[in-house]
């Protein structure tokens, strides 16, 4: 049987960070902003890559003329892309709207993709018509195979349930329904 120890080496997660800054970045500014992530204990900080200065930027539409600085973060413990783009603006001191961060394989994903080679949509020639609509002929067999479930329960039973209109009104007045009596005057005898 594995330690406890082993066990929590072995599950070790790091977290990685892509942040994208649309202005420049020192060497001081890197290094205020490493002090600044280690409560998340930073493993490895890349050194900031720049992009050749573009007219729209993919991840700063808002921005014209601008290089980006990319800077790959891995933490050891769990943050997102949120709580890291705070501290990115309140330690460099970066409007929000000129910082992104996502993750790696975020941006992987964001790749266009390339059309595949081959014979164009516009040259095939159009389906037959019964083999596109046949999936509903397909779909009709199924329901019709299908059974209908049938439930049983363990005792029939006849009687009428009671509900609270069935049970006796008392109607009479909220005001009170008996008269009161007059009280007779103490001097008088029967």
């Amino acid at each position: 049987m594995k330690s406890f120890t082993k066990i929590l080496t072995e599950s070790k997660k790091q977290y990685a960070f892509r942040v994208k800054l649309a202005v420049g970045c020192s060497k001081d500014d890197l290094a205020d902003l490493k002090s600044a992530l280690d409560k998340y204990k930073v493993a490895a900080m890349s050194e900031p890559k720049t992009t050749p200065i573009i007219a729209t930027h993919m991840d700063f539409p808002h921005l014209n003329n601008v290089d980006v600085t990319i800077i790959d973060i891995l933490t050891d413990y769990p943050a997102n892309p949120v709580q890291i783009r705070e501290i990115i603006r309140d330690t460099m001191k970066i409007a929000e709207t000129h910082i992104m961060v996502t993750s790696p394989q975020s941006d992987e994903d964001a790749k266009p993709v390339e059309p595949k080679k081959g014979v164009s949509v516009i040259d095939k020639p159009y389906e037959d018509e019964k083999k596109r609509f046949d999936i509903l002929g397909e779909l009709k067999k199924v329901l019709d195979d299908h059974e209908t479930r049938k439930f049983e329960f363990a005792a029939k039973s006849d009687a009428k349930p009671n509900s609270t209109n069935d049970l006796p009104q008392n109607n009479n007045s909220i005001m009170g329904t008996l008269k009161n009596k007059k009280p007779l005057p103490t001097g008088r005898n029967k």
